[in-house]
């Protein structure tokens, strides 16, 4: 065999060992995996989903995970979701574990601006966690073209206004009747209104306030009657859960109220009849839900209750009508929404 013969079996044994040695990392990791980002749009009834994903795709490229495209495992993740006229977005880094979330009003943005400015906040604090997202936006060249106009000012409102509560999360004004009942022996069982605000704030809390007033009366004695009329004032601290039309909460509380019991002797000269006025009141829990569209709906409260004081209405000594111990109370009505 020729040395010409040996050399170049020598140079192939030496690529083959230099192959095993040190493969490629291709077959290791996927190329192009690292930076890329998942879009999730969820309940948003309003703004074009597919113009959402459209605007996202543009500013980040192939960043963005086509949606028939298996997501990698490292892949970042942007959510939107829309309740009414309510939108949040939320951007998840897989790498740290870190979450950035945004609110936004979507009647803030007539027209086609909406889902501009969905895609917009996403991508803005999409670049506050990647770093990938944040290379890319910043290497966009300034000029844009027509595909793709440059954000109006209307679009750069909610990221230069301050981001307050109240701007967030919207007060409910409920109008409904009431029933209430004691389960004391001669317990009154009253009718009457309720009026209450529901005010929402942080991510699950809200803060409830009401007043009510109902009215009852027996005839059950031989002497005349007892009426009662009640009035009364709950402050309720709470949790909350809700989808574009449906919301459910769970409050705690107290109430505290006055008993006005009067006595009627129809007319008989020789029977005294009196009235008074005594406290009722005490700790209170709720179960309260709404179901609507737009901005009206019906309301449900369901409430449960422990009075501290007890007043009672007399006849000819005898309890004919009490307001204390336990109580339960329903109220069903209509409850307005204000923005």
């Amino acid at each position: 065999m020729g040395d010409g013969a040996l050399l170049w079996r020598f140079l192939l044994a030496l690529a083959v060992a230099f192959t095993a040695t040190f493969p490629s990392r291709a077959f290791c990791e996927p190329a192009g995996s690292k930076g890329r980002v998942v879009l999730d749009i969820k309940v948003c009834g309003g703004p074009s989903s597919e113009e959402v994903r459209r605007i996202v795709g543009v500013e980040i490229g192939d960043l963005l995970v086509e949606a028939a495209e298996p997501a990698p495992s490292t892949a970042d993740r942007l959510v939107i979701r829309c309740a009414d006229t309510m939108a949040w977005v939320e951007a998840t880094s897989q790498a740290g574990g870190k979450s950035v979330d945004r609110t936004l009003r979507l009647d803030d943005f007539p027209g086609d601006a909406a889902p501009r400015a969905l895609a917009l906040a996403g991508i803005e604090i999409l670049a506050s966690l990647s770093p990938a997202v944040r290379e890319r936006v910043s290497v966009r060249p300034a000029p844009r073209s027509e595909a793709t106009p440059a954000p109006s000012a209307t679009v750069d409102v909610p990221q230069s206004r301050p981001s307050t509560e109240d701007n967030r999360h919207p007060l409910r004004l409920d109008v409904a009747g009431l029933w209430r009942t004691f389960s004391v022996a001669h317990g009154a069982s009253a009718w009457g209104g309720r009026i209450g605000l529901n005010q929402e704030f942080g991510q699950h809390w809200q803060l409830a306030a009401d007043v009510d007033a109902a009215g009852t009366s027996t005839t059950g004695t031989a002497i005349g009657q007892a009426r009662a009329l009640l009035v009364s004032g709950g402050l309720l601290l709470g949790v909350h859960a809700e989808t574009q039309n449906l919301g459910v909460g769970v409050s705690l509380g107290g109430r505290i109220g006055l008993a006005h019991l009067a006595g009627d002797s129809n007319g008989r000269a020789d029977i005294a009849a009196t009235s008074v006025a005594r406290a009722w009141g005490g700790p209170v829990a709720s179960l309260a839900a709404f179901a609507g569209v737009g901005p009206l709906g019906l309301i449900m409260v369901v409430e449960a209750g422990r009075s501290l004081f007890t007043s009672e209405g007399l006849a000819n000594d005898q309890p004919v009508l009490s307001v204390g111990g336990n109580w339960l109370a329903v109220a069903v009505g209509a409850g307005f929404l204000f923005r």
